[in-house]
């Protein structure tokens, strides 16, 4: 800041004892918009596995463009994961890419974007951004820093099992499948049927009801005490889950009352 002062000269009035106090403008503040962003899974048009940083700025009272460094730290990330978009001149100087956003007097939002690439290693990937040294009259706001997490196609909830069959025993019906295999490793697996009733009964499936959760090993489910009766329907689905969530359902597997026995009351 400065202090001015007006000294009274001949045939003029001024006061000789107030004196005028200039403040130097304050700093402009640069953050970004968010402290962490998540890419989406590394599968799909690429629209759809890509995310925009937002960084932001304080209004300029000096009326002035602002250019400012942002870096990107590859983290636990490979160059072959992510490709880095919108930051003019952008280099990679070994694990750390840099590249610049200006802004316009009028502009307080830029962005860029970070695509993710398909691979097959089950991990997230990391990122770290941050801004390089700052121009003059700039300082950085909160948040500072960023974290990117890339997350990779093999993190994904499973795929439904193929093969779903079901073999028929007195007043009961086996489940059979196939394994699953998925990347994190299935946790368990879930069971549901559907039943349709017999002759003269109404044709509508009834709700479906989940059984009692399976693990990991399982690989066949016994659904006892049945009783049935000609053209009576039984319909069953599976699908696993793994720390990612629940996969989708399988396809149906169904049986006729008239191909597995009666249960003797």
């Amino acid at each position: 800041m400065a202090w001015g002062g007006i000294r009274k000269m001949d045939g003029g009035t001024v006061n000789l004892n107030r004196y005028t106090r200039i403040m130097d403008a304050p700093p402009l503040t640069v953050s970004f918009g968010s402290a962490s962003y998540e890419v989406p899974l590394g599968v799909g048009e690429e629209s759809d596995r890509s995310v925009t940083v937002i960084v932001e700025m304080s209004p300029s009272p000096s009326l002035r463009a602002v250019t400012i460094p942002v870096t990107v730290m590859a983290g636990d990330a490979e160059s072959g994961d992510y490709t880095v978009r919108g930051l003019v001149d952008y280099t990679v100087d070994g694990r750390t890419g840099e590249g610049t956003l200006t802004f316009a007097v009028d502009e307080r939002r830029k962005g860029f974007t970070i695509t993710a690439h398909p691979d097959t290693d089950p991990d997230y990937e990391h990122l770290g951004l941050g801004f390089g040294p700052l121009p003059e009259g700039v300082v950085a706001g909160e948040p500072a820093t960023a974290a990117v997490t890339i997350e990779d196609e093999g993190t994904v909830p499973p795929k439904p099992t193929e093969g779903l069959s079901v073999t028929p025993g007195e007043g009961q019906l086996t489940v059979h499948w196939a394994p699953v295999s998925a990347e994190p490793s299935v946790t368990g697996y879930g069971l549901q049927y559907q039943h349709g009733p017999g002759l003269g009964g109404p044709r509508e499936w009834s709700s479906p009801d989940l059984l009692p959760a399976l693990d990991s090993k399982a690989e066949s489910y016994t659904h006892r005490n049945l009783t049935a009766t000609w053209f009576s329907r039984y319909r069953y689905q599976l699908r696993a889950s793994n720390a990612r969530g629940d996969g989708a359902w399988s396809g149906t597997s169904r049986m006729r009352g008239a191909r597995f026995l009666y249960r003797r009351g």
